[in-house]
């Protein structure tokens, strides 16, 4: 039987994959979540926006024209629309074409060769209606409510999602050097801090780890800042080279 995430996280710190393996392959497709699991990752990051017939796909932007060859919003575009487009060729000619994922499709592609799935929702600044009911759903139904947290920089929403489904782990996402890193996570219900690696020190981390919470850093790329992660004693490292990552975390 697969460990839970909680049971997962006893085994600190965990190497967390950002949007794949982004440097090598385009952010948040197939191809770059097959390269970020040929590590020893122990878990991927994606985002998720909602569709205009309310389905939730893989994508970290609001609008489409960073990462495709189309434009708009994703929220103005039915799922059969997004499929026409290619997500893969904006990094180069041999990186394409690259379909849009849906959420169930990467649960599926990634269940068997990761851990454990961090899942960030993208409320903001358009707000989604019922994207909260519409992921506790999909994760009931592929039996993922134990091996996901839940992030987003939406702490009311996470609230909401905790309220209604306590079992499911969730981390409040921001980006700044607050004077009190515990309130904000209380009082969003979560489980986890996912901090900005930068603003965080000794006495932080200590304090989160302290009251009972996780510590999952983003986005941590040089190693020195890897190490300094490592010796502070977080309990996940997010990071845009999954391999180099690994290397550190298990000293090879």
């Amino acid at each position: 039987m697969a460990k839970t995430i909680k049971e997962l996280f006893k085994d600190a710190p965990l190497a967390i994959a950002h949007r794949g393996d982004p440097i090598v392959k385009p952010q948040n497709t197939k191809g770059t979540f097959l390269s970020a699991m040929e590590y020893d990752i122990d878990m991927i990051e994606t985002d998720i926006n909602m569709t205009k017939d309310g389905e939730l796909v893989v994508i970290h932007d609001q609008k489409v024209d960073i990462t495709s060859d189309g434009s708009g919003l994703v929220i103005d575009h039915t799922l059969s629309e997004l499929k026409k487009l290619d997500f893969g060729s904006w990094m180069g000619p041999d990186m394409g074409p690259e379909t849009i994922l849906t959420l169930e499709e990467f649960i599926e592609l990634t269940k068997d060769g990761v851990a454990a799935l961090n899942i960030e929702i993208k409320n903001g600044p358009l707000k989604y209606k019922g994207v909260d009911d519409k992921l506790i759903n999909i994760l009931e139904s592929c039996d993922m409510i134990n091996r996901v947290i839940i992030s987003s920089f939406d702490h009311k929403l996470l609230k909401d999602l905790k309220e209604k489904c306590p079992e499911l782990l969730t981390g409040i996402l921001y980006n700044a050097g607050l004077i009190d890193h515990i309130k904000p996570v209380k009082d969003a219900k979560a489980d986890a801090a996912h901090p900005d690696h930068a603003h965080m020190t000794a006495e932080s981390i200590k304090a989160l780890k302290d009251e009972g919470f996780f510590v999952n850093v983003w986005t941590v790329d040089d190693e020195e800042d890897i190490r300094r992660m490592i010796d502070l004693g977080v309990s996940g490292i997010i990071s845009n080279f999954p391999g180099k990552l690994c290397e550190i975390i298990r000293g090879e």
